[in-house]
């Protein structure tokens, strides 16, 4: 077995010395030289490149808030009262920019300005609706699936019909 061994390190031997005796292409080293140059470089804005936006992405989610669809006490309590999701979300934006909590938004002057503003639009917008129809027992419309209609209400609803 020593000997197979010492046969294949013979000849890795010889190989290498081929390897090292080989002479060299007529390539001009500067060039090889210049070209490593550039590759460093690139190399180089590629790490740097990635450094500034690996800070950058921890940075933003320092400062970017995690949005999770579960509600916090507050907010639960809050919808108990009747707030809707945009009273929520307001109420979270005026706990944030003033550093408050959202019982506390809720005293603020700016949401309460914002809540007495939408139930005046929510008023107006009620008042614009048609008044109710009545209770019902009012005049019956006449339509031809009603039992009963003389020649002339026919004819009346006929003409009603073909003039839309």
């Amino acid at each position: 077995m020593e000997n197979e061994n010492d046969g294949v390190v013979d000849t890795l031997n010889q190989q290498e010395e081929e390897v090292l005796e080989t002479p060299k292409d007529n390539v001009d080293t500067s060039e090889l030289e210049a070209e490593l140059k550039k590759a460093k470089e690139l190399a180089n804005n590629y790490k740097i490149r990635a450094e500034k936006a690996e800070r950058l992405a921890r940075e933003k989610g320092e400062t970017q808030t995690i949005t999770n669809n579960s509600l916090s006490r507050d907010e639960a309590i809050l919808i108990a009262k009747g707030y809707d999701e945009e009273a929520l979300e307001n109420l979270n934006k005026i706990a944030k920019a003033t550093n408050k909590n959202i019982k506390e938004a809720q005293e603020d002057p700016l949401f309460i300005a914002w809540q007495e503003k939408r139930e005046a639009e929510k008023k107006s917008e009620k008042a614009r609706l048609g008044a109710s129809k009545g209770s019902g027992y009012g005049e019956d419309k006449l339509d031809f699936s009603k039992p009963g209609l003389s020649r002339e209400e026919h004819k009346k609803l006929w003409q009603k019909t073909m003039s839309k």
